[in-house]
């Protein structure tokens, strides 16, 4: 088998230098942010905002079997995940 010899590409020094200074942005971005998993169980009304319709659009989709629920009423939680 033949080894690979290095192939060499001409890359725009400008293009390549922008390129860098946004992985820079990205990394700075990804070093200071955090992750907050989304509570296991919501109200019908934070599920709604969350996924951005109606509580209306979530009680439906509780009764057609798409979320679980628990509780009734004002107290109700369902999972969407």
């Amino acid at each position: 088998m033949n080894a690979q010899t290095p192939q060499l590409i001409a890359v725009d020094a400008d293009a390549l230098e922008r390129l860098h200074d946004r992985l820079d942005s990205l990394e700075r971005m990804l070093s200071t942010s955090t992750v907050t998993p989304q509570p296991e169980w919501m109200s019908v009304s934070a599920a709604a905002n969350h996924l951005e319709c109606s509580e209306s659009t979530i009680r439906r989709k509780i009764a057609l079997g798409e979320f679980q629920a628990k509780g009734n009423g004002k107290s109700k939680r369902v999972r969407i995940s």
